[in-house]
């Protein structure tokens, strides 16, 4: 018997977060219970007649009268679409029988997606009055498009020490709204210049790009920080967004917590920006 979830099936954290997803949408503010239960599955194995025994550790999650709440439909569909896209790349370059190199690939894809899912139920919930609204350090930046949309970025490290965000684009006019959870990864500019970039890759193909870079302010010599945005469509036209802002300034809960903060700490080891020096007015900052 093989003590291992069969990876090629959802897993019990990510069909947990599928039921949530549906339970903060229809049952918001109920008591909900959540459960589960391992179970053995006979699968063929890689040899004609050959069987396996999976143990697959299955979630339950019901409802106030006891009854079982399904997941919402397509969020495993979409996780494969994004693991196929990601894993492309090595496949064109010859390794897709690599399992060693694909699998982990998969296994980041998938996480990223439903970390995404469970920040939109977060903001769901916060947006219902249910969930709470503490307030954690970060550095925040804001730019407005001539259309009116908004690009936004949340930039803070976890625990881990990982340079982690939020990128968000809304448009209420148009009925826009998403976020998105990144993690940065540390880049230099064609100019030789450090900065954090990160980017998501949407349903359709199409990414979302955000960099964080040091600037200099000519006239007084300070730095800051400031976050530029781009776009590429599906068939792979690249268009750098041009718009109001996009300076960041920490939070309340990072001027609260100081010099300590660790997102405090790494840009200022990491791109040389003190991002609570006195007296900055963030040049370009907006608020939203």
């Amino acid at each position: 018997m093989f003590l291992r979830r069969d990876l090629r099936h959802p897993g019990p954290i990510t069909t947990l977060i599928a039921k949530l997803d549906r339970a903060t949408q229809e049952h918001a503010g109920q008591e909900v219970t959540i459960g589960g239960f391992a179970e053995a599955v006979e699968r063929e194995g890689s040899h004609p007649g050959e069987s396996k025994t999976f143990t697959n550790h299955v979630a339950t999650l019901k409802d106030a009268q006891g009854q079982e709440i399904p997941v919402v439909p397509g969020h495993f569909e979409r996780a494969q679409e994004r693991i196929a896209q990601a894993q492309e790349p090595l496949r064109q370059a010859g390794m897709g029988d690599n399992r060693k190199v694909l699998n982990p690939v998969a296994q980041s894809t998938r996480e990223n997606y439903f970390a995404e899912i469970v920040q939109g139920m977060t903001e769901r919930l916060k947006e219902q009055g249910i969930a709470p609204t503490q307030m954690l350090p970060r550095l925040e930046g804001h730019q407005k498009d001539e259309q009116g949309t908004w690009r936004s970025v949340g930039l803070y490290v976890d625990q881990e020490g990982k340079p982690r965000g939020v990128l968000a684009v809304e448009n209420r006019e148009q009925n826009l709204k998403e976020r998105h959870s990144i993690e940065f990864a540390e880049r230099t500019s064609k100019s030789g210049i450090p900065m954090l970039a990160a980017s998501v890759t949407r349903e359709d193909g199409s990414k979302l790009y955000v960099n964080v870079l040091p600037h200099e302010n000519r006239t007084t010599g300070e730095k800051f920080l400031s976050a530029s945005f781009g776009e590429r469509d599906p068939q792979g036209a690249f268009r750098q967004i041009e718009g109001r802002g996009g300076g960041l300034k920490p939070n309340e809960a990072m001027l609260q917590v100081g010099e300590k903060d660790r997102t405090v700490q790494l840009v200022q080891d990491k791109l040389g920006v003190e991002v609570l020096a006195k007296g900055r007015d963030q040049a370009q900052g907006i608020e939203r």
